[in-house]
């Protein structure tokens, strides 16, 4: 990887992680109010629909977006037809949802999630808006107005939550979190993308770009699908409160977790697929992406595992220890599930659409499969039966990335199993100690274990991984210009 792209690629990951960051942060404060007015049965109807509105998402630009991106030159008639094509369709599904959300509600056996699926209707066409010119800002690198644009989202969206909460509305709070959201995020992308949209149309512009699209498309179905089946099989299969537990321990740890991963990713993405045919500086890039998230990703995802306990009752009272033991699961799942995750930037940037979606239908049936195995033993069953399919998923998933682009394996794991191993060290250290810390009070307990937590893996890291982990570190925190 050029010094260049380099730079670009740790400007950009140091922006956007750290927006995503105090975005979780703050998005786990925001929860932690509102779990002090709403029930766990308001967070599982709002699952319903959010699960609803992230199948109808996907085909609101039928993979059009990513097109854009993944391809190396586009002309202004490719843009403005993907931006026509997804303003219609948006609209066409917008529509859909207004008149089927009944039906929809009836499939779920959910009554109260009709309206609010009514209420999420316009963050569709929100969304179309902003397609094309988000694209224009990842093709440009632009990561730091993108960041800009998700944090004021949250910030707003939030105050807008927490206040609705506080005048005594319940799920309401939470759909108008989305849609406020939505709109201030829209507003910021496409008065800083500095594009709009011609009055023109082709679909001979367009058809190549549905062709790569509709690969991502299908894939994208499926893979939520297999990540999300959860909420519907849940629901029906034991109860709205037990999905409410689900989703409030997804939101706190996939949160600060799944959310750093997809801002790598949405870095690398873009970097990668301009240096596609380079396989050399692929596999370098490949190694340095999934060593410096390791870095990030295991100590975060120890750390949470061995605090769950104090974390839930400081964050959402003790009547929600059930999210405690599901956090447990989850966390771990999170450190196998980011390989999948990077590996996928690897399918992207080389176009192997077809591949994705041929891996995400396997996929598909072995989350699926444990989920309904597991389901009839509890929700806590539940999530350990994802953790296990995730674990056996990931060398699979990997041989396929690695192989194309000629990585050996054992580097690999040379390289990652050492951050790991220090997250490891650090998570069953903290474990102890919070087991002998039990009977202080949370927050006691929490400001004890941080520090300690941190002090701890640092020691290991240094000792474990020294020679990749101060150049890392360095490179971080330095402020280099980008040429």
């Amino acid at each position: 990887m050029s010094d260049n792209l380099k730079a670009t690629v740790i400007s950009g990951a140091r922006m956007t992680v750290a927006a995503r960051l105090f975005r979780a942060f703050q998005g786990i404060a925001a929860l932690s109010i509102l779990s002090r007015y709403l029930s766990p049965t308001e967070f599982g109807l709002m699952s319903l629909v959010a699960f609803v509105g992230g199948i109808a998402q996907i085909f609101t630009d039928f993979g059009t977006r990513i097109a854009l991106v993944q391809r190396q030159t586009t002309t202004r008639m490719e843009e403005s037809s993907v931006f026509w094509w997804n303003l219609g369709t948006a609209s066409l599904i917008a529509t859909a949802i207004l008149v089927s959300a009944p039906w929809i509600a009836g499939l779920m056996d959910e009554p109260g999630v009709t309206g609010p699926l009514r209420w999420m209707a316009p963050i569709f066409v929100i969304g179309a808006l902003q397609s094309v010119p988000l694209s224009m800002l990842e093709r440009r690198f632009a990561f730091g107005t993108i960041a800009s644009s998700e944090l004021s989202a949250a910030f707003s969206s939030s105050l807008v939550a927490i206040g609705m909460a506080i005048a005594g509305f319940k799920i309401e709070a939470l759909i108008a979190q989305v849609v406020v959201g939505s709109v201030v995020s829209a507003l910021v992308i496409t008065s800083t993308a500095r594009w709009r949209p011609r009055l023109q149309f082709s679909f001979a512009a367009l058809k190549p770009l549905l062709s790569y699209g509709s690969y991502v498309t299908a894939s994208s179905v499926v893979q939520l699908l297999s990540t999300r089946a959860n909420r519907p099989v849940v629901g029906q299969r034991l109860s709205a409160t037990d999905l409410g537990y689900l989703a409030v321990a997804e939101q706190i740890v996939l949160t600060p977790l799944r959310i750093t991963v997809q801002m790598v990713r949405k870095v690398m993405f873009p970097v990668m697929a301009t240096i596609q045919d380079d396989d050399v500086r692929l596999r370098r890039g490949y190694l340095a992406m999934q060593h410096g998230l390791m870095t990030i990703m295991a100590p975060v995802a120890f750390g949470l595992w061995a605090v769950a306990d104090p974390v839930v009752a400081l964050l959402l009272g003790k009547e929600w220890a059930t999210v405690a033991a599901i956090m447990g699961y989850m966390t771990l799942r999170s450190v196998f599930s980011s390989f999948n995750d990077l590996n996928s930037v690897i399918f992207a940037a080389k176009g192997w659409a077809k591949f994705q979606f041929q891996w995400s239908i396997f996929s598909a049936v072995i989350t699926i499969g444990a989920l309904l195995l597991s389901v009839d033993y509890g929700i806590v069953a539940v999530a350990a039966g994802q953790l296990g399919a995730t674990i056996l998923l990931t060398p699979l998933n990997s041989y396929f990335a690695l192989r194309l682009i000629s990585q050996p394996k054992l580097e690999v794991f040379t390289v990652l199993v050492r951050p790991i191993a220090a997250g490891a060290v650090m998570g069953a250290a903290v474990a102890v100690l919070q087991a002998y810390l039990a009977d202080l009070a949370s927050l006691v307990q929490l400001v004890i274990c941080i520090p300690a937590g941190a002090a701890i893996y640092l020691v290991a890291i240094l000792l474990l991984d020294r020679a990749r982990f101060l150049p890392l570190f360095r490179q971080i925190l330095a402020r280099r210009k980008v040429s």
